[in-house]
């Protein structure tokens, strides 16, 4: 399903779908990944699609190194 709303330019969704299998299994990301996030989800400043991606970017801890 992320190959097709990649294909389909929806990559809102896409993000959304993978930060949410984060969130739910609890996977740690990078600290670099979650400020490329953040900085990529700028783009998105007021939309529903914003405000969703912020709440899953903000309940992902980072990985310790």
């Amino acid at each position: 399903m992320i190959f097709v709303q990649l294909g389909c330019g929806e990559n809102h969704l896409a993000a959304e779908r993978i930060l949410a299998v984060a969130v739910r299994e609890g996977f740690p990301l990078p600290a670099g990944l979650l400020t490329t996030l953040t900085t990529w989800l700028d783009l998105y400043v007021g939309t529903r699609e914003e405000r969703r991606l912020r709440a899953l970017i903000t309940r992902i801890r980072p990985h310790a190194t």
